[in-house]
């Protein structure tokens, strides 16, 4: 008897102090492998204080990100949705210039750039807001269709019109028009809320805890059980 009333704290505290309450943490990989960063472990082990020099952020830091977010803000779009059409236009090279002439970031034809005022595409900042310019006004001609206005920004709005407001049948808007929605739906899910498929690993993880409770609570009532019993009083 004495074993069963040691057993019942000795649990309660075993189980209050194994760290199974400790905060979980969420990680998330990127959809695409050339840039996956390593997963995280779901509970990291304890540090010691970063110094300024051994900070690392939460993400990659991406080229231009800042300007880039803030040319979105300046042209009222989601600066997400910018992100995933240079990702998929340029992979964030300013550099970068197509076989049929289009340059930089977002890969934007001269002729579209000087139509909204921007003539030096090699320069980043005018290059991005040029691309934005005409993606904002897209949006706009096309009733805020996002699908329809990605599309005419890699095909032109004529071959919208041309195919009755539908997305032209080229193989190369097709695939563009895929794989920038894809880009914007992993970025909205990376910035907005938890990666859902981690979901199931942190339920595994959260099991054991709650048996290993119930356990301490159910050996903690049986011990204030067996204390306040007849036969413990007489004796």
């Amino acid at each position: 008897m004495g074993l069963l009333l040691a057993c019942g704290p000795v649990a309660l505290v075993c189980a209050q102090d194994s760290g199974l309450d400790a905060p979980l943490t969420w990680t998330r990989g990127d959809l695409e492998s050339d840039i996956s960063p390593a997963p995280a472990p779901l509970v990291p082990p304890p540090s010691p204080p970063a110094s300024a020099a051994s900070v690392v952020p939460s993400r990659p830091l991406l080229p231009y990100g800042p300007l880039i977010d803030s040319v979105a803000r300046e042209y009222h779009l989601d600066p997400r949705l910018l992100h995933a059409m240079i990702h998929v236009e340029s992979r964030y090279q300013q550099g970068a210039v197509s076989n049929k002439g289009a340059v930089g970031l977002m890969q934007v034809m001269p002729l579209t750039g000087a139509r909204f005022g921007y003539t030096d595409l090699s320069n980043a900042p005018d290059n991005l807001r040029a691309g934005a310019a005409y993606l904002r006004w897209l949006l706009d001609h096309f009733d805020h269709n996002l699908e329809l206005s990605i599309a005419a920004y890699n095909a032109g709005e004529g071959a919208i019109k041309k195919y009755g407001r539908e997305i032209p049948p080229y193989p190369e808007t097709q695939t563009y028009v895929t794989r920038v929605m894809a880009r914007y739906r992993e970025n909205t899910m990376g910035f907005a809320a938890p990666d859902q498929t981690r979901q199931p690993e942190v339920r595994a993880t959260e099991n054991p805890s709650t048996a290993l409770r119930s356990a301490a609570v159910f050996l903690h009532t049986l011990g204030s059980l067996l204390l306040a019993s007849p036969e413990h009083e007489d004796g």
